[in-house]
Parts: structure tokens; C-alpha cells; sequence
């Protein structure tokens, strides 16, 4: 019986721990991708290249600390962004950030491309937040 007890709990821990390999795996940060690994963190202004399928984005700025916090947290987090099987046609909108050496680093609104695979969002609150930016400063409705 304890033999039993002891099989159970090894069972029950590798089978957590090989779950949460697996998910790890499957989700990614921004400074997980090779194109951003060296991107400065420290954020003096986001330029929105906002896409409203006519061929020339909407612009506007974001310089509000707490937004930029909150944009750069969500971009940062582990589980940012999933691995998908095929790019999103979700336009062509994207980001500036604007480190504070100068350094602008694009990132699109929609996927990250990299080594040959796309990594989309994992849910869409960037976009959304980024909009209700747009909408408040009146230049998106």
C-alpha cells in the first residue's frame, strides 16, 4: 500500500511538471525573440502606426508613464505571445518604442514573425488598450 501511495504522488508530480514544460514552451515574451532580446526596457514614448485600411496608418503618440508601463509589461510577459501555425491578416498596424538611447524598436499589432514561425498575441488587450488610447486622444473612433 505504501509502495502504492509513493507511485501515485511520483506520477501526480511528473505529470504537473510535464505540463507546465509544455506550456512553457508554447508561450513567449517580447525579449524572447532574437530581433528584441537587446531592446532597451526603458521607454521614452510609443509611436502608433494605428492600420485603417486605407493605405496611410493613423498616428498618435503615447508618452503617458503609465501606459507605457503597462504596454511594456503586457509585451514582456511570458505569456505574451503563442505560436501559431500561420501568420493573422489582422493588417498592418505596429508600434514604435522609443527607448531612452534613442533606439526605435518596431513591433507589429498583430504577430511576431521569427526563424520562419509566427508568434500572435495571446489575447487581445495590448490592442485593445492601445485603442481606447487612440479613441480618448480622438483620432480613432
Amino acid at each position: 500500500m505504501k509502495r502504492a501511495v509513493i507511485i501515485l504522488i511520483m506520477i501526480s508530480v511528473m505529470g504537473i511538471f510535464s505540463m507546465t514544460a509544455c506550456a512553457s514552451k508554447s508561450e513567449f515574451g517580447l525579449k524572447d525573440f532574437s530581433e528584441y532580446k537587446d531592446m532597451n526596457t526603458e521607454i521614452i514614448k510609443i509611436k502608433v502606426e494605428w492600420d485603417v485600411g486605407t493605405g496611410e496608418p493613423i498616428e498618435f503618440l503615447i508618452e503617458d508613464a503609465d501606459d507605457m508601463d503597462f504596454i511594456k509589461g503586457k509585451l514582456l510577459d511570458k505569456q505574451a505571445f503563442t505560436q501559431s501555425d500561420s501568420g493573422v491578416d489582422a493588417g498592418f498596424g505596429s508600434m514604435v518604442i522609443t527607448s531612452v538611447d534613442n533606439k526605435d524598436t518596431r513591433v507589429s499589432l498583430s504577430q511576431i514573425h521569427s526563424n520562419g514561425k509566427y508568434y500572435v498575441y495571446s489575447t487581445d488587450e495590448i490592442y485593445e488598450y492601445i485603442k481606447a488610447i487612440g479613441i480618448k486622444q480622438g483620432v480613432l473612433s
